[in-house]
């Protein structure tokens, strides 16, 4: 009978079970996001005339929902691809992963907050340092797992490596300026997440012109 990587080492838990745990909590905070978005709260008692303006007020949630939506959807998939090259899994990358989760499960309530006041500077802050812990711990994950490639399979590159490595790293420098801008231009600070796709899109492109 030969014994997995995990069981050879000790470890009881195998990278299927924590990548099925780790879909099973994005799904549900994902879900759970848009569940903050309060239509009936804001309509009631509001003329169909009025539906521009009750629009208008709610427009805050759907906005930040669908930037909580489309991280959370990048974190997904770039998540996907590091257990593809994942071999085996240890107990300092199971726990690295479940402090990222609790920080995806805020995700639901920070989305909510900085929805029903979307020009607090308190209420961005506390959004951006929600994302910004995400990216950091996943980086300290990229890091960890591709250490002298302790958790991955042999065919991985080192170009892939970095470029994990500075993919992960944007949502962390975004975050940062984000909060930054909160102090001088609240009503526009989280718009700079934008600045996300600007920077994936420079790391594909410089992917492109190196292959």
């Amino acid at each position: 009978m030969v014994s997995s990587p995990e069981q050879a080492q000790g470890y009881i838990l195998s990278k299927h079970r924590i990548e099925g745990l780790t879909d099973g909590i994005f799904a549900i905070a994902m879900t759970i996001a848009v569940l903050n978005i309060s239509v009936d709260q804001l309509l009631s008692g509001a003329g169909p005339v009025n539906y521009h303006t009750a629009f208008s007020l709610f427009w805050p949630q759907i906005f930040h929902y669908a930037i909580t939506f489309v991280i959370l959807a990048m974190f997904w998939i770039g998540l996907h691809g590091m257990f593809h090259n994942i071999r085996h899994v240890d107990n300092t990358f199971i726990w690295l992963n479940m402090c990222s989760l609790f920080f995806i499960c805020l995700m639901p309530f920070s989305t909510a907050v900085i929805g029903d006041f979307p020009d607090s500077p308190a209420a961005i802050i506390f959004y951006a340092f929600n994302l910004f812990m995400i990216g950091i711990i996943y980086y300290r994950i990229v890091c960890h797992a591709s250490k002298d490639k302790r958790l991955l399979v042999p065919e991985v590159r080192s170009e892939l490596i970095e470029r994990s490595k500075r993919r992960t790293l944007i949502i962390p420098v975004v975050s940062v300026c984000v909060s930054a801008a909160a102090f001088v231009i609240p009503e526009f600070a989280t718009t700079l997440f934008l600045l996300i796709w600007v920077g994936h899109l420079w790391i594909e492109r410089t992917r492109s012109d190196l292959s």
